[in-house]
């Protein structure tokens, strides 16, 4: 099992799934309809059988019952499952259910024409409770029906966040009714496309019903010419210039046209997406422009703020205040710490692991809480092979993302609970939707394990068998496995053929 349970039992016998089995819930709510069907559904991916939903009182069949808790009853996404000869019971709240549905998918086998699980006890939950993939939707878009498709991959790698970089320099991806052009210039400066809000309300439902929180990034202020090209207005010369590299021209933090606008997306986004979280970016944006512009100095003298970096505080600060006002809480790279923020932020972490540990505790001391992704483990964009158009080469392959430390081990009690958790990622300047599976599996794989496990438990060779004991597990799923370490052959175990 990949993610691995935290405590497993062994029993005697098994437990049969054929036309005989059916699945049982305690409740009538709408939620338990949805993980009754579900767990139909998946098994019938896996062994082509298509079992029934009797009604709650039924007792003409071999059951597999759903215990659905009271979401107080326990942690919120631990779950207990049991297989006995006489029955499968799978106990949590709903999302400890959903992820024991998960689990039971991964634990079932064929032996010959028959299917069954194996007897046993399982109790399970994870240790971070921010587990999340970034999907980078700017650089080349991507469709609505492939983001569907990797949220339903994610409850079986057991993540509940999905965070989506919707505008940087290439495009710009969401509608804006206040300001159309974002869509009708920003989203075709290289690759052509963007979500409607109706797509987007879409998947934020299809994610929710999967225990998946969709957060939005609305890049703040770099990463902006596809912004700055449909409103030349919002940069510091009015007349934005395309150049290599991140672009110069960035959002002009002196015109207080610029704050308007920014409120205006920003309340269309919190319109969109109910996520508690909004990522607002922060990172790798040129001060050039601001050190030439007349507004943004005269901003700098009349706030009595040090710098162009603390003027990038203090616009962020800015946005960081109205979306609180809205009940939201911003998150933003770690650049953001160059300003001293409110500690209301939360910090993700992107930088190499030397650097990134050292930055985790500062940020820690100060107050705020923090998302791991060191991009020497987590930048799942990252080749396998290296890759010599950067020095030093960069590469990732799997035994090096399962080595990551994704926390410092030796952090207080105190500073833990500010610890969310960690988050990989997928950077499409050089991907498009056909790459992202191969770049993502099996890595993806090694990060769920370390999100969801204590690193205590960890042995890499146990977990490659069970890697590629999986491999047809995740075949069934659509997904074909991309290399997982340079110049070596795979290998394979047709559990799932």
């Amino acid at each position: 099992m990949i993610p691995s349970p935290r405590q497993v039992q062994k029993g005697k016998g098994v437990f049969p799934f054929n036309l005989s089995t059916c699945i049982l819930d305690h409740s009538d709510s709408i939620s338990s309809q949805f993980l009754a069907t579900h767990l139909r559904d998946r098994l019938q991916q896996l062994t082509k059988i298509e079992i029934s939903l009797p009604d709650r009182e039924s007792g003409a069949c071999c059951p597999i019952v759903l215990e659905l808790l009271d979401q107080s009853a326990q942690d919120p996404e631990d779950y207990d499952l049991c297989v006995s000869v006489e029955e499968v019971k799978v106990t949590g709240t709903y999302a400890g259910v959903l992820y024991g549905i998960e689990t039971l998918c991964q634990l079932i086998r064929r032996e010959g024409d028959a299917w069954n699980w194996p007897c046993q006890t399982l109790q399970d939950g994870p240790v971070m409770p921010w587990r999340s993939l970034m999907l980078d939707c700017s650089r080349h878009f991507l469709s609505k029906e492939f983001l569907l498709c990797c949220i339903d991959l994610m409850p079986r790698l057991k993540l509940n966040r999905l965070h989506l970089h919707l505008n940087d320099d290439q495009g710009w991806r969401i509608q804006i009714d206040s300001y159309p052009d974002l869509t009708r210039l920003g989203a075709f400066v290289e690759t052509e496309g963007f979500y409607t809000k109706d797509d987007l309300r879409e998947i934020v439902s299809y994610a929710e019903k999967r225990n998946i929180i969709v957060v939005p990034e609305i890049e703040i202020p770099g990463h902006s010419y596809a912004v700055v090209n449909s409103y030349p207005w919002l940069c510091c010369s009015g007349s934005p210039i395309r150049n290599p590299g991140h672009q110069k021209d960035i959002y002009c933090a002196g015109k207080e046209s610029t704050f308007e606008f920014l409120q205006a997306v920003l309340k269309e986004v919190i319109d969109i997406f109910p996520s508690p979280y909004i990522h607002i970016g922060g990172d790798e944006a040129p001060k050039e422009r601001w050190r030439q512009c007349a507004a943004c100095q005269a901003r700098i003298r009349d706030e009595k703020l040090e710098d162009e970096e603390n003027l990038q505080a203090y616009m962020i600060q800015r946005c960081a205040l109205y979306l609180e006002s809205h009940g939201r809480r911003i998150i933003g790279w770690e650049e953001i710490l160059d300003g001293n923020p409110s500690s209301s932020a939360i910090v993700h972490w992107w930088r190499h692991v030397q650097h990134g540990e050292q930055g985790i505790r500062a940020a820690l001391s100060r107050g705020h809480s923090v998302i791991s992704s060191p991009n020497s483990f987590c930048y799942l964009s990252f080749a396998v092979t290296p890759d010599k158009n950067f020095q030093p080469p960069r590469t990732s392959d799997l035994p090096k993302v399962y080595s990551a430390e994704l926390v410092p081990r030796d952090l207080s009690a105190e500073q833990r609970k500010h610890f969310l958790g960690a988050e990989c990622c997928v950077w499409t300047e050089y991907l498009t939707e056909d790459d992202i599976f191969s770049m993502l599996f099996p890595r993806i794989l090694a990060v769920a394990e370390l999100m969801w496990r204590s690193p205590e438990t960890r042995h890499y060779e146990s977990f490659q068998t069970e890697v590629f004991d999986m491999e047809n597990y995740w075949n069934c799923a659509g997904v074909i496995y991309g290399p997982y370490i340079a110049n070596k052959t795979r290998p394979n175990n047709p559990i799932y053929a």
